[in-house]
């Protein structure tokens, strides 16, 4: 899966006609959680939730992606650090980023 690709692709569905940008929010969440940026992923969910709230696959999106930020951020708070800069001289999301670039 190329996350950063088909991010540029549901923005694009998104701009070309308006009736998809609930999908183009849900899309992008999906592929934010996948990269692991759950935040970013949680206010996508929220945004399309919004424009379909009666959506129940979203509503589980919303709450499913909200434990996984809490739980990631907890990690964080326990002192845990980005070692694949360490490693490799990148950060940790700027390898997620760009992962899947050809």
């Amino acid at each position: 899966s190329r996350p950063k690709e088909a991010l540029g692709m549901f923005y694009a569905a998104a701009a070309a006609d308006v009736e998809y940008f609930e999908e183009a929010k849900a899309g992008a969440g999906t592929a934010r959680a996948q990269q692991g940026r759950f935040r970013e992923a949680l206010e996508d969910f929220q945004a399309a939730s919004r424009l379909a709230p009666t959506d129940e696959r979203l509503a589980a999106a919303v709450e499913a992606t909200a434990a996984a930020a809490d739980a990631l951020d907890a990690v964080l708070a326990s002192g845990v650090e980005d070692a694949v800069s360490d490693v490799c001289g990148t950060s940790c999301r700027d390898v997620v980023d760009t992962s899947g670039a050809g």
